[in-house]
């Protein structure tokens, strides 16, 4: 018997002689009746071991109706499917990166023109995922007492004084015009040497700014912060970490919040040149989407972390 050939990972959508059939009933022996996607009156059945025990009779098909796909639409269509799975199961998934694989690998394989005709554009595909997101969106957890860290795992002992050690970023206004980042996560800093209570914190009590004009006067900007931190102090240590500079001064707020992305997924900006030209685009899929991906960026051959300290004064 001839085994079924499959559209799509979940195996809703069946391919037969380059016809596409849908699921129309499920039987309580197992088997399941797929129908025509275009004619509806073409049938096929499948059993549980995804053996093709029935076959259409083909003299039931309606020509003008039903859709034969060629070779290079079919390989299209089960990238698509594809490529929505994957965006719809894996929350760290990259569009933008994996549309473009799929599409590379497909032309590799096809003539690229016919693959441009039948590959589905990116915004289509976009728009097509973002919904599939939504009605996969795994809803919080009610219980959250497992996920509560102790006050022993909060703090850590800095010169005989009591410190919160939890992660913490910071988006700071500069004078109405500038944005900059301030956190105390550092990915590059060695943890050996300080007790974390093994609970796997990245922070520590010694901050960084992530300007993308890269101007340390911006670092004042810390001040507001530091007065309700530190009541007790007039100034604050911050390293000004060099990292890639921005052109044109409109995106200063995106590259704040790419820094800001790249940190939570463990990357440290200082060593990554972020696409300035596509953030807009990404932005603009999260505000109409709700799903940030993550901006591109190319790891830069650098071994060490420079920055540059400077006193912040309130």
């Amino acid at each position: 018997m001839e085994k079924a050939e499959y559209l799509d990972p979940k195996r809703t959508l069946l391919v037969y002689k380059n016809f596409k059939y849908n699921v129309h009933k499920r039987n309580e022996n197992g088997t399941i009746r797929w129908r025509c996607e275009s004619c509806k009156s073409v049938s096929l059945t499948v059993d549980s071991e995804d053996r093709i025990i029935r076959k259409p009779e083909e003299i039931h098909r309606k020509p003008k109706e039903c859709k034969k796909m060629c070779q290079v639409e079919l390989e299209c269509m089960m990238q698509y499917e594809i490529l929505k799975y994957e965006f719809g199961t894996d929350t760290k998934f990259s569009f933008a990166n994996r549309y473009s694989e799929l599409l590379s690998e497909t032309q590799a394989k096809y003539d690229p023109k016919l693959v441009s005709e039948f590959f589905p554009s990116e915004a289509k595909a976009r728009s097509a995922c973002s919904e599939i997101r939504e009605k996969n969106n795994i809803k919080e957890a009610k219980v959250t007492k497992e996920l509560e860290i102790t006050d022993k795992q909060k703090f850590i002992q800095i010169n005989q004084v009591k410190e919160l050690i939890l992660d913490k970023i910071y988006a700071l206004n500069v004078k109405n015009s500038h944005w900059i980042l301030l956190t105390n996560i550092n990915h590059t800093f060695n943890t050996e040497s300080v007790d974390m209570f093994n609970w796997g914190a990245t922070g520590q009590q010694e901050w960084y700014v992530y300007d993308s004009m890269k101007n340390e006067t911006n670092c004042q900007a810390a001040s507001q912060v530091f007065r309700l931190m530190y009541p007790e102090k007039s100034w604050e240590k911050v390293n000004l970490v060099h990292v890639e500079s921005q052109t044109g001064k409109n995106d200063c707020g995106l590259f704040v919040i790419a820094y800001a992305q790249m940190l939570t997924y463990s990357k440290d900006p200082a060593f990554f040149k972020i696409n300035q030209a596509s953030m807009r685009e990404k932005y603009n899929f999260f505000s109409k989407y709700g799903y940030l991906e993550e901006f591109e960026s190319l790891e830069l051959n650098k071994k060490e972390k420079k920055r540059k300290s400077v006193i912040v004064r309130w």
